[in-house]
């Protein structure tokens, strides 16, 4: 009989949520990437200048392993490790821990949601729906192929 335990998944305390939520939000018309990282900031003077300047709740995330520090190229980024990797996917998977709206973009890329540009989830080669979603006028004026 095997006894053996699986490894527990890695979870984010709330601070920590919260960091990453902010991070991975909608910036401006910039939907961020969890591929490129989160830009950290660098201290500008005094002993630690060009330096990363990592904020406590990240310094967490580094010391427990779910993140690492690059420093180079310019200008430093933080990465989600592979155990950073499963745990975030769990906090996306969690329509109470991150918004499926809000973090679509997110949930597309870990996997979660398929991706609708794959022809998943549109009306692409369903006549019947296609005619539903443009109305009885959809016979006389048919919609560009395009469309689904």
């Amino acid at each position: 009989m095997n006894t053996a335990m699986p490894a527990a998944t890695p979870v984010f305390t709330p601070g920590e949520r919260d960091y990453i939520r902010r991070e991975l939000d909608q910036f401006f018309s910039t939907l961020p990437r969890v591929a490129d990282g989160v830009q950290s900031r660098t201290w500008r003077g005094g002993p630690q200048a060009g330096q990363p300047k990592v904020p406590p709740v990240a310094q967490g995330l580094l010391e427990r392993g779910l993140m690492r520090l690059e420093p180079a190229p310019w200008p430093p980024r933080l990465f989600f490790t592979d155990a950073g990797l499963l745990a975030l996917r769990a906090m996306m998977s969690d329509g109470r821990l991150a918004h499926p709206k809000t973090f679509s973009h997110v949930r597309r890329e870990l996997g979660i949601d398929p991706d609708l540009a794959s022809g998943q989830g549109s009306t692409a080669g369903r006549p019947d729906v296609a005619q539903a979603a443009h109305g009885p006028c959809a016979a006389a004026f048919p919609c560009p192929p395009d469309w689904g």
